[in-house]
């Protein structure tokens, strides 16, 4: 099964909200290609019939969209050039929509075109996935309401994670939850059923490697992180009174006191 994933992208978006998630999915994509490249080969050379590989699941694309097209100006001065635009991507066009965050989130949650290309591909989409702030984007369209019966969890960046509680606390006010939704700060993603948040900036990227060991297995995960060498380190620099809350761990803590270097190490 091959997948079309589309990465929305907006005036002052994240850098990295995107591109890290793109490197692992266009990673995941490569190495797909070429094991399947590697297979025929050896199937041509022995004369036999190849396998099928059809229960194989991979990327068949990573399209950049942007609601226009054309270039994007990104929130460090980055300038993207669009695959495509909205009109260009209809309904069936995606089966996975990747929404990264930024400080131009916060006016797109009033922009009704862009909030209303989130809702209708939703419709038609197998999984969407959110990084750092653009879970408000899902907000506005609607997409973290929770089921019935059941508890959705979801998270955002860390210093925003207040202001989506306030989002969320409202609507149970109102009345417009479906289910439970609880916003969490000790996780760096969540998944619930077809909706996966990151926490902010590179979380994106254990999102992305979490997603793929899920959907196409962890054979292929393990490649994808071997091949991008993302293996992060546990240092953590500084002495930041303000951590997000899945770094207030024992382990983490115990490393601080422990095994961070000091200054002037080399």
């Amino acid at each position: 099964m091959k997948y079309k994933i589309g990465i929305m992208i907006f005036p002052q978006v994240e850098e990295l909200d995107f591109v890290g998630p793109y490197e692992m999915i266009t990673m995941w994509k490569k190495i797909v290609d070429e094991d399947e490249k590697e297979e025929k080969n050896k199937q041509k050379d022995r004369d036999v019939t190849m396998k099928d590989n059809s229960s194989i699941i991979s990327p068949e694309c990573c399209l950049i969209i942007s609601e226009n097209g054309g270039p994007i100006r990104c929130s460090k001065g980055l300038s993207i050039n669009s695959d495509m635009s909205f009109d260009q991507c209809g309904p069936s066009n995606l089966d996975i929509l990747l929404i990264p965050g930024g400080q131009g989130t916060r006016t797109e949650v009033n922009n009704e075109i862009l909030v209303d290309f989130i809702r209708k591909q939703s419709f038609t989409c197998k999984h969407i996935l959110s990084v750092c702030t653009g879970s408000f984007l899902l907000h506005a369209a609607g997409l973290l309401k929770g089921k019935q019966g059941t508890t959705t969890t979801t998270t955002t960046y860390y210093s925003s994670i207040d202001r989506l509680r306030e989002l969320v606390e409202h609507d149970k006010e109102s009345g417009v939850l479906d289910g439970v939704v609880e916003v969490v700060d000790n996780k760096r993603y969540t998944h619930n059923g077809n909706i996966w948040c990151s926490a902010g900036v590179s979380a994106g990227i254990d999102m992305t490697l979490a997603f793929i060991a899920h959907v196409a297995g962890n054979d292929i995960a393990g490649k994808v992180q071997l091949q991008t060498e993302y293996y992060p380190s546990e240092i953590i620099y500084g002495h930041n009174k303000i951590l997000p809350g899945y770094v207030k761990t024992i382990k983490h803590i115990l490393y601080r006191i422990l095994c961070a270097p000091q200054s002037g190490d080399e």
